[in-house]
This record gives structure tokens, C-alpha cells and sequence, in this order.
């Protein structure tokens, strides 16, 4: 860590993608839909919202 290495797994969407996928979303485009745009699964388009308190 001390040298600046990244942990984890990388992500499947990049930030921009990300952005256009809720983008989609809110204007109401179906989950699946967006997931296969981006040739991921629904888990990961759903888990792109921000956690509810």
C-alpha cells in the first residue's frame, strides 16, 4: 500500500460509463436493458445506485 498499489478487483464500467447507465435509467430504461448495452449483468447495473438510508 505504501507504494501505491490498487487493491481489488477492477471495475466493469468505467466512471463515464457509469454515468450514462443511470442516466438510462432515470429516464426509465429497463435494468436489463442497460446491462446488456454494456455486457454486464443486472447485479451489476443494480448495484450502480448510491446506498439508501
Amino acid at each position: 500500500m505504501a507504494r501505491g498499489v490498487k487493491f481489488g478487483r477492477k471495475p466493469k464500467l468505467s466512471q463515464q460509463q457509469r454515468r450514462e447507465a443511470l442516466a438510462s435509467l432515470a429516464t426509465g430504461e429497463a435494468m436489463r436493458a442497460v446491462a446488456e448495452r454494456y455486457n454486464v449483468s443486472k447485479s451489476t447495473i443494480s448495484r450502480l445506485y448510491p446506498a439508501e438510508s
